[in-house]
């Protein structure tokens, strides 16, 4: 595997650091209101980005795909725990329920097994 970094592959690096560092920052700080679904949101950003590196590296096609697959853990969650820390930081705790929470994401689990299993039906990636 001769991964060829880009400067691409800079800026997804100092994405992925940044969310990481704001990650630890919240979680530092996790009894204030939205601290610990931010350090959340920003844990998963970070494991996409982190991904992102070694997908825009990565010289081959499988290579490419295999990252893109694990890039999608942290990408696939990132919209949801937007959305979770909205309304936590918000005051809209009455919302945030275990139930609507797992209701919540029932799409992305879905997506991530379709992605994981798309050499089986292709409804991710066609070619």
């Amino acid at each position: 595997m001769n991964l060829v970094f880009t400067v691409y592959s800079v800026f997804f690096l100092a994405t992925a650091l940044v969310s990481f560092f704001v990650a630890f920052l919240a979680r530092q700080r996790r009894l204030i209101r939205g601290a610990k679904e931010l350090a959340y949101l920003m844990f998963a950003a970070g494991i996409g980005a982190f991904c992102l590196i070694f997908e825009t590296a990565a010289p081959s096609i499988n290579e490419k795909i295999f990252w893109s697959k694990l890039e999608f853990l942290g990408g696939i969650a990132t919209p949801v725990l937007y959305l979770i820390f909205s309304l936590r930081y918000t005051g809209k705790d009455k919302f945030l329920s275990r139930k609507h929470v797992i209701l919540l994401f029932v799409v992305p689990a879905i997506t991530l097994v379709l992605s994981t299993t798309n050499e089986m039906h292709r409804l991710i990636w066609t070619g």
